[in-house]
This record gives structure tokens, sequence and C-alpha cells, in this order.
């Protein structure tokens, strides 16, 4: 009989380790609240900001994006904080973030001239679509003096994907940088359009690395599929 009477209290004491073990976790590590991360971004450290910021990762309410938009949009944020707030409203992919973004990517403001930020922000850019102010933006981004910025435009006009940039992209397939050059050739090729072909036919003959001349075949056979 004894036997019998310490089942019932058996599974009670089983169902209670299920619930410690699956239940718990769940409220001691349960997300931070928005509140909490705005009390930590005061920290001095600019690390526990940057962390502060990585834990907003994922989401896209309306309060996030606009407290990302502040921290984006600080110019006395330390660039790394300031870069990975312009990552996640691209990621987020908020429309009311594209002026910001589209105005930290064209400034000429010192506390912007940071490469990495203004690589960044056009890469974001890329993930709104295409607007025309974003795609005149970006032509005019294939032009900077910084090549990372140049090569970052480039690529996001690709990702955009809109033919108007096809005139101005061809041109850079003479740039002395070769990783200008490759992203050139991966940017007309997912435009798609058949207008970069006399262009991709000479590079794939002529340009004296074979790495590009190999790309540039590459990208003709998709386009001449299509």
């Amino acid at each position: 009989m004894m036997h019998h009477d310490r089942k019932p209290a058996a599974r009670l004491e089983c169902l209670l380790v299920l619930l410690t073990v699956y239940f718990i976790p769940c409220f001691c590590f349960a997300e931070p609240s928005l509140e909490k991360i705005k009390t930590e971004f005061q920290h001095k450290d600019w690390q526990v900001r940057l962390g502060a910021i990585e834990r907003l990762a994922g989401g896209r309410d309306e309060k996030t994006v606009d407290f990302l938009m502040s921290v984006a949009g600080n110019k006395k944020e330390q660039w790394e904080v300031q870069v990975r707030a312009i990552q996640l409203l691209g990621e987020i992919q908020n429309p009311k973030a594209a002026p910001l973004l589209l105005g930290i990517f064209e400034s000429r403001s010192k506390a912007y001239e940071c490469p990495a930020i203004k690589l960044y922000a056009a890469l974001a850019l890329a993930n709104f679509g295409a607007n025309s102010d974003i795609i005149s933006s970006l032509i005019a981004g294939t032009r900077s003096d910084e090549p990372l910025v140049r090569e970052a435009s480039v690529r996001s006009l690709g990702k955009i994907g809109d033919r108007k940039a096809v005139q101005h992209l061809v041109a850079l397939l003479n740039s002395e940088s070769v990783a200008i050059r490759l992203s050139v050739i991966q940017a007309l090729e997912n435009i798609g359009n058949p207008q970069a072909v006399p262009n991709l036919e000479i590079v794939a003959k002529k340009d004296s690395d074979a790495v590009v001349r190999d790309t540039a075949k590459l990208a003709l056979g998709t386009l001449q599929r299509r």
C-alpha cells in the first residue's frame, strides 16, 4: 500500500521539476524592456551602449524605431554605436527611417566623416526599394572620394536593381580598384539590363585581372540566359 501512496507524490515532484526546467528560465531570461535599455544606454562606456543597442535587434515597433533613429542621428555618439543603429534601421525597413539615413549618407558634417557611417548608411538605404531620391544619392555616392563608400553605393544600386543606374555603373568598369570593378559586375548582373552586355564583353576579354575577367564572363552568361 505504501508503494501506491508514493505515486501521487512522485508525479507531483516530477511536475515541479519540469516546471523548474522549462518555465522558470523564461522569466529569468525575458527580453529587457525598451525603457530598461534606454536606462542602460545612459552609460558612459560606449561598449555598454553598444550592447544595449544590440538587444534591440528584431524589434520593429514604432518606439524602438524612434529610439534607433535618435541614436543613429546623434552626431556626438560613438561611431560604432551609430553604425549598429543604422544597420538595425536598415533591417527593420520602416519607411520613416529612410529620410534620416539619406540625410546621414548625404551629410557633409564632420560628425559623419567616418567612412563606416557612410558605408553602412548606403547599405541600409538599399533596403528601402527603388526610391528616386535614394537612387540619385547612391549614384552620387559612386563618385565619392572614399573607396569603401563608392563600393557600398555600387552594391546597393545592384540590390535595388533600378536600370537608371546602369550607365553610371558601366563607367566604373575602368576603375583602378579591382574590388570596385568586381562589385560593379555583380551589380550589373543583378540589375539584368542587356545594355550592359557590350561593356561586360570588353571587360571579359581585356581586363588586366583574371578574376575580373572570369566574373564578367559569368555575368554575361547570366544576362544572356534571361
